[in-house]
């Protein structure tokens, strides 16, 4: 008999669910169909969006073709209304939400079309706003055109289903975020192994239970805790340590409490509801969905699974169930590689550029199948973990470096090694050198790429040549279906041509070889020069030379060429001295020529030591130049009388974070947890800034109103030149460890950056 091969709740990285009321208005039942017509949906688009970005938008969403009457514009007194977070018509909003009604059954799915760009809101807080709401059956996007937090798009979803008419319960809403502060601060605590969004939810399922029966929906709370944590495979050990963290189960208690005041959690039909969203999940990231792949298999039981038709051309592109078909030929040929099959996903995703749910679904199937036949071949563990890293990373960098993950992405592209199943390492500016898993059974080198403006070139190591390779890895080739490429870069790449590279390069060297031969007509002249005793004719000849200078003078490079320029005519005038009479009119010349030289030439900043030389940018008396005092006191009073009132938040430059002393135990124990390697120092007020380290020029610290999970740090820092805007909430262990992430409000992020750069 075969095994069923399905992604079943103990596998899936679901969103968090809130109680869920019938959206008549909204979403009517409908018979089963993938695709909605979009003139039943509903969309949300961003107030700061310019007439292209709504475009845009338009097109990430889907939604180009839902009429006029179906759409708002979010603005900030919006998001205040629904959040109140203290957003005014003066905050910008570019994300945005369509709302598309589903066949019965359903679910409430979310999917964030631009996850690199959502920055702050999760996918399980859009569905919180749809289900609290009362939407039933619905998929829901998000896309963002910049870096944004999400609200925009949140409020959007809110109002979307107010503009449906249906009336919103402000106690709900308030407890919607509520619940978002408190599992932000449950993650922290919650043991990896157990995805705390399948854990929350079937607790909620407990708590409608108990309901039902008219119990306290605590009752036998502590024993279904146990339950869930064993299935997610805790030790006895580590379950019992669990239950003694009193702080943590009281929010947990607190988070079940909320819920069960809710009037959907009276509702029986909540129950089936959340149980459908879960199962139906199946299209979240893969960063999401890998931590919870622990299951083990031989390839025995691989091959003996059942085995997905995703034949449906109107439901999936032809080239899924091609790379599908492909990934099982390979599994049952007894094949130990198919990291290809995996990166080659990846590309898929970007390559259609709008995916639809069951796609994506699709193609977590085959990644799941691939991280398993992987696994069966090495340790699974290390393999996730590496995997895990390199989805996230990519992630990061398409944050922080938006051009460097841009030119990466155009060598997968080229190259079929996607960076979130390959290890890209740099050696040096658009120089890539790529590898395999290094838990592989083979772990390699695969190639050696190189940038040129738009173009991609492979290295040949032996050879010492570059060998340009197409835009786009051939899926025709290998799948035997075509593949267009809609992937939006990250950054703009300036439109360099190679060829061009190498023409300049010839114009240079063709520049130098006729200075050289000036440079030798000019030594035969003052050769001839020394040899002759008339004054009038060396002076005719240094006045004949002053001309031509002015006029037929190559361009050169600033700092170098225009001070040899200088040393030529002081040599001339000293070897002119020597074959004259007359040294006096030979001293007046040359006095005449350095005047005009000074008066010609650029002034040159006074010479220093190689010593000051390191330092003199760093020593000025108002700091370095990328950050100094006058900076710091532009931040300090944009931070603490601009950005905190804003919010409605104050903050303060103390000495005290939750029992950490500032800043000196802070960069002590702080860890960035993009880059827990790179250490943290303090610039001090001179801010020194040092290669290679995080150097905190700034701190600021919320001091009003501090309740669990809602105290704030902000801190900045600079590497290598970059500024980075660091956040953490952290109140566990604080004192021990004090992990900060990059601050997802654009605001103050784009603010530090502008200083820092300008």
């Amino acid at each position: 008999m075969k095994r069923r091969f399905t992604l079943t709740l103990s596998t899936l990285a679901v969103l968090n669910l809130l109680p869920v009321h019938t959206l008549s208005a909204i979403v009517p039942t409908v018979e089963a169909t993938v695709r909605q017509h979009q003139e039943d949906s509903l969309m949300s688009l961003g107030a700061t969006l310019n007439a292209d970005q709504t475009q845009m938008t338009k097109r990430l969403l889907s939604g180009t073709e839902v009429p006029d009457k179906n759409i708002l514009r979010v603005d900030g007194p919006m998001i205040n209304k629904y959040l109140q977070d203290g957003s005014t018509q003066d905050t910008q909003v570019y994300s945005s939400a369509i709302i598309q009604p589903k066949e019965a059954g359903y679910g409430v799915q979310v999917q964030i079309v631009t996850p690199q760009n959502i920055q702050q809101v999760s996918a399980s807080t859009y569905q919180n706003a749809a289900i609290t709401a009362g939407a039933e059956d619905v998929l829901i996007r998000v896309a963002t055109v910049t870096p944004v937090t999400g609200e925009g798009a949140l409020a959007g979803v809110y109002a979307l289903l107010e503009k449906s008419g249906v009336k919103l319960s402000p106690e709900d809403t308030q407890r919607a975020q509520s619940e978002i502060t408190i599992i932000n601060q449950l993650v922290i605590d919650v043991p990896p192994k157990v995805n705390i969004n399948i854990f929350i939810g079937e607790l909620k399922v407990f708590v409608i239970n108990n309901l039902q029966h008219k119990h306290k929906f605590d009752k036998g709370l502590q024993d279904e805790i146990k339950r869930l944590l064993k299935e997610s495979g805790l030790s006895d050990k580590e379950i019992d340590d669990f239950l003694k963290n009193e702080e943590t189960i009281n929010l947990l208690r607190k988070l079940l409490e909320d819920f069960s005041k809710t009037h959907a959690a009276q509702d029986k039909k909540t129950s089936e509801a959340i149980k459908k969203s879960i199962v139906n999940n199946t299209s979240m990231p893969w960063g999401e969905l890998l931590p919870t792949l622990t299951d083990r298999f031989t390839t025995e039981e691989l091959q003996a699974m059942d085995r997905k038709d995703f034949s449906d051309k109107n439901v999936y592109h032809a080239v899924i169930p091609a790379i599908y078909k492909k990934l099982w030929e390979r599994i049952d040929a007894g094949e130990v590689n198919v990291q290809d099959i995996l990166s080659h996903t990846f590309l898929v995703e970007k390559f259609l550029g709008s995916i639809s749910p069951e796609e994506m679904t699709a193609l977590n199937e085959i990644r799941t199948l691939a991280f398993y036949h992987l696994s069966t071949h090495q340790d699974g563990d290390a393999l996730r973990q590496e995997l895990l890293e390199l989805f996230n990373n990519y992630q990061q960098l398409i944050q922080t470096d938006p051009e460097k993950a841009t030119k990466i992405q155009m060598i997968a592209n080229a190259s079929g090694y996607a960076p979130e199943v390959y290890l890209y390492m740099e050696n040096e500016e658009n120089d890539f050198q790529v590898r395999e898993l290094s838990s592989g059974p083979q772990a390699a080198t695969v190639g050696h790429y190189r940038v040129k403006g738009q173009k991609v070139f492979e290295i040949d190591e032996a050879q010492q040549v570059e060998v340009e390779v197409g835009d786009l890895f051939d899926f025709k080739a290998l799948y035997g279906v075509a593949l267009d490429n809609h992937w939006e870069p990250y950054a703009n790449i300036a439109q360099v041509q190679p060829d061009k590279v190498e023409e300049s390069e010839k114009e240079e060297e063709s520049s130098e070889d006729e200075k050289s031969q000036e440079s030798e007509e000019s030594a035969v002249t003052e050769e001839s020069a020394e040899e002759s005793d008339d004054l009038e004719q060396i002076l005719k000849k240094v006045e004949s030379e002053e001309a031509t200078s002015e006029t037929e003078t190559p361009p050169v490079s600033e700092g170098t060429e225009e001070k040899s320029e200088v040393e030529v005519v002081e040599s001339q005038t000293s070897q002119t001295s020597q074959a004259s009479d007359d040294l006096e009119a030979i001293l007046e010349k040359q006095a005449s020529q350095e005047e005009a030289t000074a008066s010609s030439q650029p002034e040159e900043a006074p010479a220093v030591s190689s010593e000051d030389e390191k330092t003199v940018e760093e020593d000025t008396p108002t700091g370095h130049s990328l950050f100094n005092a006058d900076k710091k006191a532009q931040l300090d009073n944009y931070v603490m009388n601009e950005f905190g009132p804003s919010i409605g938040q104050v903050y303060e430059i103390t000495s005290d974070y939750l029992g950490v002393g500032l800043p000196d135990s802070m960069v002590e124990k702080g860890t960035a947890e993009f880059d827990p390697e790179t250490p943290f120092v303090w610039a001090g007020d001179d801010f020194k800034l040092q290669p290679g380290v995080y150097n905190i020029v700034a701190y600021y610290n919320r001091t009003n109103e501090v309740t669990p999970g809602e105290p704030t740090l902000y801190v900045m820092a600079i590497k290598d030149g970059q500024p980075f805007t660091l956040v953490t909430q952290q109140t566990q262990d604080a004192t021990t460890n004090l992990w900060f992430k990059q601050t997802a409000n654009p605001e103050i992020s784009a603010y530090f950056k502008g200083l820092v750069e300008n």
